[in-house]
């Protein structure tokens, strides 16, 4: 096959060869072609614009000839025109001037009559006023005059009341005097009783405070205790659950362990094996780090083993650290002679404690880290080693070999996988040290509560009888307060009683003044209010008459005005249509004389053209003979092409499926290696499955082959199934009683507190639902009040119009949205979203007003929530605030001019200087009109 295929191409070769060569010629062929056709089709293009600017020319010249007649038409008609318009001018003028002349004498006589008017409009209101004056003083002093006799008749009427009330209140001044004097002397016997129980009670109240003060020190030392206690039981168990569950350590690193845990080849994670002091928790975890977690094992085998599992069960990866395989690194005597330096603390794996049989794996992790307590000290020692071995500080900051350092703040974890053991231990010991101190603690304060109880027993009985004692104490004392007070009361009573007298007497004699002055103004104010009258009457309808007459003559003033307007403007037009009349005729006269121009340049641009029409027909009859030979060679060379074409793609064929053949033997050659590499495969694979799953080689399962048949398929889940069953096994648990008995207790008191959430669960959404109830109830209640309402400020600001709220969701009306349908006066109901923004705005302040009437408030501020509305419904919107305004104090942020009008009072700020502002205010109430 690859024969055939070389000599096949060695013939594609040879025509493509040939095929270029025909290429060539052909592309030199089109190319000579190509030129000739665009030689005559440019010749004939030449032809065609010189034929269509002939006839252009030609019909330009007759255009011209047929356009300068009508010119000379037009020009004739146009020099009539101005002939009459000279006589039509001076007629309009006349008219213009005549009515000018009218129209003032009519203004300045409407001017005279509108003075006059308003002199007798003022004389009017000056005669109102008068009048107005009068007749309010006149009533002025009259009620003055009842006013003051009515008060008089009431003064005179208290005085003989008080005159009868101070004889009665020195009766009884005398009789609380004698009262006074028992009530003082039953009371000094009662308080020298009292103050010798209160100091027997005193002695017994010292005692019980001293007894009832150590017993709040115990009380309050037990609470410290126990909330102590707690908080390091809480602490010691959340350790254990998280050292039982292995927190903090990877997910691979515990399912090998897990794996692995009835291996003795397997030691266990690395941070269980060593003990590290607290000081030296943090360096030694920093220079670990996720070596921490790597699983020491006794040999190679053992850890290829929980590796391989890990593998199979696609569990992820961990690091193991086989003591028979890692070797020790440790400082050379020089290096340690840099010890002794200031800040050494020594070796990291000198400082920590370990098993004896894992000191190789320490030493190759940190026997070449040296720790000193801080970077200052550190830098000179690492210098001194040349950078040679690794140091740590106390804070964690670490010096590499090589130079490079790494320091900071560290991110604080909740869980330390090198302190967890210790700190497990060190609470065990607080808790149990706890315990015993609680336990003492409550013994001392029974015993301080018993003492407590027997004194307070005597006090109870010696507090019996003082509180008799006091209280007959008190009821004397409040006997001789309440009569001193009472004689107190009776004298202040008697002195402001007697004051009153006094200032209503000197009141009396104030209002007999008053009245004689009063009499004086009633006889002094007479008013004639018939003459008063006919004469505001003669005012009036000398004012009516007035009015009228200057209204005529402002009328006819207006009318001149309106027909001097109209003739001024006929004449202006007359005057702008005569000068346009005048520039066209001479316009008219220049286009006559252009027109004749250009026809004479057509005619000779047209005899022109016809000489090259003639010479572009005769050179377009040579390029057609020329463009049909070089076709016919040009179809001659493409014949050939397409011959040599057909002989190459049978080449090609004959290639392709010699190509076809060739594959063909290579997919069966290329199947044939894949079935050999997976039976190699299937056969490595089977060997160390043998291996791993019962520990034989090939030869040696050979041996024990049997002779009948077997289900591997089963064998192998039996198999798994008994590994699964000691796996969760586990190791064996000699605490497994107590731990039971602890767990049982907690299960208890976990379900009781979990019964007891579902119980509050349940009752928490009965009350839930019962709220909703309600809260959906109110809900819709108020929701169609609001509606209502919103119907109603909605028809009164629009002027007319509807609109309404709607739920979304009727059955679910705390949840649903809310559609507001509005219908302005002389639209069709729609959605508030397809309203313009001044009709949204106002449907906006429509709601807020509904919201108001439902629930009133006392104040209210509203920031430019009109700011676009137009002028009509701004002031809608003022007058309706206004109807609210009596029960509703509102503050309104504004720009606009109908607002502020509305307002009681206007703040403004006002910056007269740059950088200095000033408040302004105008209380619009001072300006009623």
């Amino acid at each position: 096959h690859e024969a055939r295929l070389a000599e096949l191409g060695l013939q594609r070769e040879q025509m493509d060869r040939q095929l270029e060569a025909l290429e060539e010629a052909i592309a030199k062929a089109r190319e000579a072609h190509g030129t000739q056709l665009e030689a005559l089709h440019a010749q004939e293009l030449q032809k065609e614009r010189l034929s269509a600017a002939l006839a252009q020319y030609e019909e330009q010249h007759q255009a011209h000839l047929a356009e300068a007649d009508r010119l000379r038409e037009k020009k004739n008609a146009l020099a009539q025109t101005e002939e009459s318009a000279s006589v039509t001018e001076a007629s309009l003028d006349a008219e213009v001037q005549n009515a000018r002349i009218a129209f003032q004498d009519a203004q300045e006589q409407a001017l005279r009559l509108a003075a006059t008017a308003a002199e007798a409009e003022r004389a009017l209101d000056q005669q109102k006023s008068a009048v107005l004056a009068a007749v309010n003083r006149q009533s002025d002093v009259r009620d003055r005059q009842t006013r003051q006799l009515t008060i008089r008749a009431q003064l005179e009427k208290r005085v003989s009341e008080i005159d009868a009330s101070l004889a009665e209140l020195d009766e009884q001044k005398k009789f609380l005097a004698q009262q006074l004097e028992a009530d003082e002397s039953a009371q000094a016997s009662a308080s020298s009783a009292l103050e010798e129980s209160r100091k027997i009670a005193e002695d017994i109240q010292k005692q019980l405070d001293t007894i009832n003060q150590q017993a709040q020190c115990l009380v309050a030392e037990a609470q410290q205790g126990n909330l102590t206690l707690q908080g390091h039981v809480s602490r010691l168990r959340v350790m254990e659950e998280m050292a039982k569950d292995m927190a903090g350590y990877q997910q691979s690193v515990k399912k090998a362990l897990e794996y692995a845990a009835n291996d003795s080849r397997v030691h266990g994670v690395l941070a269980r094996l060593i003990s590290v002091p607290r000081e030296l928790e943090t360096p030694i975890d920093m220079v670990l780090g996720g070596a921490l977690q790597n699983i020491v094992t006794e040999n190679e085998d053992a850890a290829k083993k929980v590796i391989d599992y890990l593998r199979a069960n696609r569990l992820g990866r961990a690091t193991f650290l086989p003591i028979s395989s890692i070797r020790p690194r440790t400082l050379t005597q020089e290096e340690r002679r840099l010890l002794s330096m200031p800040g050494c603390l020594g070796v990291a794996s000198e400082l920590i404690s370990y098993p004896d049989a894992y000191r190789g794996i320490m030493e190759n992790l940190l026997g070449r880290t040296v720790i000193a307590d801080n970077l200052d000290h550190g830098i000179p020692i690492m210098r001194a080693g040349r950078h040679a071995f690794r140091l740590v500080t106390l804070n964690g900051d670490v010096m590499h070999s090589g130079g490079s350092m790494t320091g900071g703040t560290a991110q604080t974890r909740t869980v330390s996988l090198l302190g967890r053991e210790r700190e497990i231990n060190d609470l065990r010991q607080q808790v149990k040290t706890e315990k015993a101190q609680l336990t003492d603690l409550q013994s001392r304060l029974e015993d301080a509560t018993a003492e407590a109880g027997r004194i307070e027993a005597s006090q109870r009985s010696l507090l019996d009888d003082f509180h008799q004692k006091e209280i007959a104490l008190t009821r004397e004392t409040e006997h001789v307060s309440g009569t001193r007070q009472d004689l107190a009361t009776l004298s202040e009573r008697r002195e402001r009683t007697a004051e009153i007298r006094q200032e209503l007497a000197a009141n009396i004699e104030e209002i007999d003044r008053e009245l004689h002055s009063v009499q004086s103004d009633v006889d002094n104010v007479a008013l004639d209010r018939e003459q008063m009258e006919k004469q505001t009457e003669a005012l009036q309808n000398d004012l009516t008459q007035k009015r009228s007459e200057a209204e005529n003559q402002r009328e006819l003033s207006v009318r001149l005005q309106m027909s001097l307007t109209e003739r001024v403007h006929q004449l202006d037009t007359f005057r702008r249509d005569r000068e346009r009349n005048r520039e066209e005729l001479r316009a008219l006269e220049q286009q006559i004389v252009t027109c004749g121009r250009e026809a004479e340049s057509a005619r000779q641009n047209a005899d022109a053209v016809r000489g090259q029409v003639a010479a572009a027909e005769a050179d377009c009859t040579v390029l057609k003979e020329q463009n049909a030979t070089s076709l016919s060679a040009l179809n001659e060379l493409e014949s050939n092409r397409s011959a040599l074409n057909a002989e190459q793609r049978e080449a090609v064929r004959q290639s392709e499926l010699t190509h076809q053949e060739i594959e063909e033997d290579n997919g069966k050659l290329h199947r044939a290696e894949l079935n050999l590499t997976k039976a190699q495969n299937e056969l490595n694979a089977m060997s160390e499955h043998i291996l791993t799953s019962y520990d034989l080689t090939y030869a040696g399962a050979e041996e024990l082959r049997s002779k009948e048949p077997f289900d591997l398929t089963r064998g192998e889940q039996e198999a798994g199934g008994l590994r699964k069953r000691i796996r969760e096994l586990g190791p064996v648990n000699v605490n497994a009683v107590e731990q039971y008995e602890a767990e049982q207790k907690r299960y208890q008191e976990l379900t009781t507190q979990r019964d007891d959430l579902l119980k509050a669960k349940e009752d928490l959404e009965a009350l839930i639902k019962r709220l909703l109830k309600q809260m959906e109830s109110i809900f819709t209640g108020e929701f169609d009040k609001l509606g209502e309402y919103f119907s109603e400020t909605f028809t009164r600001l629009f002027g007319g119009g509807q609109a309404e709220l709607r739920l979304s969701d009727p059955e679910d009306p705390l949840n649903c949205g809310i559609d507001i349908i509005a219908q302005p006066p002389g639209k069709k109901l729609q959605l508030l979203s397809l309203l313009s923004g001044g009709e949204r705005a106002l449907t906006a302040i429509a709601i807020l007003f509904a919201m108001l009437k439902l629930k009133p408030t006392p104040f209210c501020i509203l920031d430019e929530i009109e700011a676009a509305l137009d002028d009509s419904n701004i002031s809608n919107f003022a007058d309706y605030l206004n109807e609210y305004a009596s029960t509703t104090q509102f503050v309104v942020v504004t720009h606009r001019k109908g607002t502020m009008e509305n307002c009681d009072a206007l703040y403004g700020v006002a910056m007269e200087e740059r950088g200095v502002s000033r408040m302004v205010s105008v209380n619009l109430q001072d300006y009623p009109n």
